[in-house]
C-alpha cells in the first residue's frame, strides 16, 4: 500500500506532463508530497527527485513548437535584443526549460550547502573562537578565497585593460570577478581531504602536519591562479570567442534548442522553408549572398551553425551520422515546420543525403553542392586511388591525435590553405576571397571549434570496421525519393567530379545533375547568381 502512494506522486506528475500542463502551483504540493512519502519509507528522498525528473518530457510536441515560434515572433517585435536572446535560449523541451529556471537555485544554494554539510564541518562556539586564533586556518582562508580571487581577477583585468585580451559578448566585469571567486570555492573540500589525511595522527604530529599542509595549500593557490591567469591569456590570444560569427546584415540571429543542442541560427524571410548546411571549414557566413535573395523570392531561409561550429555547441560527442542527421530534423521541427527544402554544400551536402534517406518525410527537396554520395565516395575511394584517394589525403591528416591544434596554428594557417588548394583560381584571386577566407579562420578559432570540425571526419573513417557503421551503410543504400538537384565545380579539388557525378545511381525520384565550369569546391561563394538561379529554380518547382 505505501508503494501504491510513493508510486502515485510519479504517475500524476508524468499525466500532467503529458497533457501539457504548466501551472508551478500543481506541481509545488505534487513534488512535496512524493519527497514526504519517500523519505517516510525510509529511502533516500534524493530518489523521488530522479523518478520525477525521468518523467519530465524531453522532447517538444507539435503545440509547443508552434506555441514557443509564435511566441519567439512576439517578443522579436517587442522586446530588444538582449531580452529576445534570453527568450531564444528559453525555447526546447520541458525538460530543458525546467533545467534553465532551477539552475540558479540549484547551483547558488543546493550545491553549495550540500557540498558544506558533506564536508563535515562541526559550527560551535568553541570552534569559531579557534578558527579566529589559529594563523594556519587564517592563512588557508588567504590562500584559496582571497588568494585565487584576487590573482584571477586581477591578472584577466589588467589584460582586459591593456588590450591584450577581451571579454567575450555579454560578458561583463561583474561576470568576471563571479568566475573569480568560483575559483576559491574548494575550500569545504579541502577541509574534508585535510580530515581524512590526518585523522588519528596526534596532536603534535598533526601539528606539524597541518603546518605543512598550509604551506603546500598556500604554493599551490598561487600556482593555480598563475595557471588560470595563464589559460586566460592562452584562450584570448590565441582563439576567438563566438561573438566573431554573429555578423549583422538583413537578417536575424536566433539560438533554438534541437536534438539536447543548442544551435545558432541566422533567419531571413517568410514562406517554406529552406535549410542551408555549410561545410568544412567554413561556418553559418558560406550562404551571406544567398540568405537575402532566397528570402526576397518568398522563402524562410535559413542557415545554421551545424553541431560543433560557429556559435552553436560544442558537446563533445554526437559527430555520427545519426546524430547530426537527428540534428537537422529536429532544428525542421523547432523552427515550426514539418518539411524543408536542404541545401548543403561539402560536408553539409554529406549530411544532406543522409538526412533525406534517414528521414525522407523530413526534405522536401534536396540542393547537393560540392559533395558525393556518402556510398559512392566510399567506392571511389577504394576503386580510384589515384583520383579520390589523392584528392582525400589532407583529409585523412584530420585522424591524427591533436590535429585540432595544428589546425589552429598560426591563426588557422591551414584553413587559408585548405580554402586556396580546393577554391576555383578566379575565385582565390579575386577581390571577396581574402576577407572570407579571414571570417573561416577566425571562425575555426573559436575554443573547441576545431576539435568539434574534424571529429565527424574522423567517425566516417573509424566507423568503416565497426557495427553502428555498417547499419549506417545499410541504411544509405535505400533508394532516396527526395527529388535532388547536384551542382558540382569542374575544377573541384575536394571531390572529384567523376566521383560526384555517379551519386544519381541511389535517387530514384527527379534527379539532375549540374557542371559549373571555372568553379572550384565551394560553387556557393565562387559563382552565388548562378547557384542561386538553380537553387531557386529547384526549390520552387
Amino acid at each position: 500500500m505505501a508503494a501504491l502512494r510513493r508510486g502515485a506522486g510519479r504517475r500524476a506528475y508524468a499525466l500532467l506532463q503529458r497533457r501539457r500542463v504548466r501551472g508551478w502551483w500543481i506541481y509545488w504540493p505534487l513534488g512535496i508530497s512524493a519527497w514526504a512519502l519517500v523519505h517516510a519509507s525510509g529511502v533516500h528522498a534524493t530518489v523521488a527527485g530522479v523518478a520525477i525528473g525521468l518523467a519530465t518530457r524531453i522532447g517538444p510536441g507539435g503545440g509547443d513548437v508552434q506555441s514557443e515560434e509564435r511566441s519567439d515572433e512576439v517578443g522579436r517585435r517587442r522586446q530588444p535584443g538582449p531580452k529576445r536572446a534570453k527568450r531564444a535560449n528559453r525555447q526546447g523541451p520541458a525538460s530543458e526549460v525546467l533545467e534553465h529556471r532551477l539552475q540558479p537555485f540549484s547551483a547558488g544554494v543546493c550545491v553549495p550547502v550540500f557540498a558544506f554539510f558533506a564536508a563535515g564541518v562541526a559550527i560551535s562556539s568553541d570552534m569559531l573562537r579557534a578558527f579566529a586564533t589559529d594563523r594556519v586556518a587564517w592563512a588557508v582562508v588567504a590562500g584559496l578565497v582571497v588568494g585565487k580571487t584576487v590573482g584571477v581577477f586581477s591578472g584577466a583585468l589588467v589584460a582586459v585593460r591593456s588590450g591584450a585580451a577581451r571579454l567575450p559578448a555579454g560578458m561583463t566585469l561583474r561576470d568576471l570577478f563571479a568566475v573569480s571567486v568560483l575559483t576559491g570555492c574548494g575550500f569545504t573540500v579541502s577541509l574534508l581531504i585535510a580530515e581524512l589525511a590526518f585523522a588519528g595522527v596526534g596532536r603534535r604530529t598533526g601539528s606539524r602536519a597541518r603546518s605543512c599542509w598550509a604551506r603546500c595549500w598556500r604554493r599551490c593557490s598561487l600556482r593555480s591562479c598563475s595557471a588560470a591567469e595563464y589559460e586566460l591569456f592562452r584562450r584570448r590570444l590565441g582563439g576567438m570567442d563566438e561573438s566573431q560569427v554573429l555578423v549583422d546584415g538583413p537578417w536575424t540571429h536566433r539560438f533554438v534548442g534541437a536534438n539536447g543542442t543548442r544551435f545558432h541560427v541566422v533567419e531571413a524571410g517568410a514562406g517554406p522553408l529552406v535549410l542551408f548546411l555549410h561545410g568544412f571549414p567554413e561556418f553559418w557566413w558560406a550562404w551571406h549572398e544567398l540568405l537575402p535573395a532566397v528570402a526576397d523570392a518568398g522563402f524562410r531561409a535559413v542557415a545554421v551553425d551545424m553541431r560543433g561550429y560557429g556559435a552553436s555547441d560544442k558537446p563533445p560527442r554526437g559527430y555520427d551520422g545519426y546524430t547530426m542527421a537527428a540534428d537537422i530534423t529536429g532544428l525542421i521541427r523547432a523552427l515550426g515546420e514539418r518539411s524543408a527544402a536542404i541545401v548543403g554544400t561539402g560536408f553539409g551536402g554529406m549530411l544532406g543525403w543522409t538526412t533525406a534517406a534517414f528521414h525522407p518525410k523530413m526534405v522536401r527537396r534536396l540542393v547537393v553542392l560540392g559533395a558525393a554520395h556518402p556510398l559512392r565516395l566510399r567506392t571511389a575511394l577504394f576503386n580510384d586511388p589515384r583520383g579520390q584517394i589523392a584528392a582525400a589525403a589532407p583529409t585523412l591528416k584530420f585522424q591524427l591525435p591533436r590535429y585540432e591544434h595544428v589546425l589552429t596554428k598560426d591563426d588557422a594557417a591551414l584553413v587559408g590553405d585548405f580554402l586556396r588548394r580546393c577554391g576555383g583560381p578566379d575565385w582565390v584571386n579575386g577581390p571577396a576571397y581574402p576577407d572570407y577566407e579571414r571570417r573561416c579562420r577566425e571562425a575555426m578559432q573559436i575554443p573547441q571549434a576545431a576539435f568539434c570540425a574534424l571529429e565527424a571526419y574522423r567517425w566516417a573513417f573509424r566507423s568503416v570496421l565497426r557495427l553502428h557503421g555498417y547499419r549506417f551503410v545499410k541504411l544509405l543504400q535505400q533508394p532516396l525519393v527526395t527529388p535532388t538537384l547536384q551542382l558540382h565545380g569542374a575544377l573541384d579539388t575536394a571531390v572529384m567530379p567523376r566521383t560526384a557525378q555517379g551519386s544519381g545511381r541511389y535517387v530514384i525520384a527527379q534527379y539532375e545533375w549540374r557542371l559549373l565550369d571555372g568553379v572550384g569546391h565551394f560553387p556557393h561563394v565562387e559563382a552565388p547568381s548562378s547557384v542561386l538561379g538553380e537553387v531557386l529554380r529547384w526549390v520552387k518547382s
